[in-house]
This record gives structure tokens, sequence and C-alpha cells, in this order.
């Protein structure tokens, strides 16, 4: 069963392991924010900044880049095929 089929998300299962993953993001709104929850040191006054992330959880990364709405891009071709198959799993719970 491939994810865009499923109708429910499970909430809150984020694994986390040791090992320390980066990745590149761009910024297009709401720097302030972004960098607050993501714990990023840039300056407010830029506009699209490709900025370097580290994390520990793909899925962390995915629920936080979808909780940022267009806020944020992810650079990585694997990571934004991940995120459209989470988003497309969230609109099929919706409108099924």
């Amino acid at each position: 069963m491939a994810l865009t089929d499923i109708k429910a998300l499970i909430p809150n299962d984020v694994s986390s392991s040791s090992e320390k993953f980066s990745t590149s993001i761009k910024i297009h709104k709401e720097i302030r924010l972004v960098r607050e929850i993501l714990g990023l040191s840039i300056d407010e006054n830029h506009e699209k900044v490709i900025q370097e992330i580290s994390f520990y959880s793909r899925e962390w990364l995915i629920g936080e880049a979808l909780a940022l709405g267009g806020s944020i891009e992810l650079i990585d071709p694997e990571l934004r095929a991940e995120l459209a198959k989470r988003a497309q799993a969230g609109k099929n719970l919706y409108l099924g």
C-alpha cells in the first residue's frame, strides 16, 4: 500500500536516531518563525535564504516543513518526494 493510499496519518509517530543529518532549505517567508522553529541563526532581513540545517529525524523535518506551509522549500529531491507523499496523504485524509 502506498502512502498516498492511506486515509489516516499516525499522530506523533516520529522516529529519532542518534545519527545527525543535514540538508539545505530555501526560506521564502516568515524568516523569524522559521528561525525559531528550526533553531537557526540567520538575519531576518534576507529573503529567499538558502540555509544548511541539521536534524535527527526525517519525519520531524517533513512534519515541520508541512507545518510551515510555503515558508520553506526542501532542496533535497528525496526529502521533497517524501514531503509530497505526506502532503497527499493529508489531503486524502480530509478530502477522501
